[in-house]
């Protein structure tokens, strides 16, 4: 699988998994919520892996660097999955204040998810229609 078809395909799986959580959220059976939502959580990291490079030259070039406010959206949106993670299971084992900052941070989260793809739309459609003479996604050799 080369690299732009492995991030495509990590950028669908979170997308799914962002409407799994979000449509599972109600109802008395959390687990498909909880799995959905710990496999997002699991995905999001590598998906913050695969951009590591990315994420170090904003970094080490602070202010100056013109993609900067994407990096603190993508810092917002990394604290506000923190925070919905761990108070969702402690929301489910407790409820209480944890319910509540589950729901605002998870909600937070999803718009800030929903902002990050706006932010990123010319990439992920490089991604899936790239120009003409520019390589990509090519699709995975069948086996003979």
């Amino acid at each position: 699988m080369t690299p732009a078809r492995r991030r495509l395909t990590v950028d669908l799986g979170l997308s799914a998994l962002l409407v799994a959580t979000f449509v599972t959220r109600e109802g008395p059976a959390r687990l498909p919520h909880a799995i959905a939502g710990g496999a997002m959580a699991g995905l999001a990291i590598f998906h913050v892996s695969q951009h590591s490079a990315w994420v170090r030259s904003v970094w080490a070039r602070k202010a100056a660097h013109p993609q900067r406010r994407l990096a603190l959206l993508n810092v917002a949106l990394a604290g506000a999955y923190a925070l919905a993670v761990p108070t969702g299971a402690l929301a489910w084992w407790r409820g209480g204040v944890f319910a509540t900052v589950h729901v605002v941070s998870g909600f937070t989260a999803i718009v800030l998810s929903l902002t990050h793809l706006a932010t990123n739309r010319r990439a992920l459609v490089r991604l899936v229609r790239p120009k003409p003479g520019r390589p990509g996604p090519s699709p995975s050799p069948t086996p003979t």
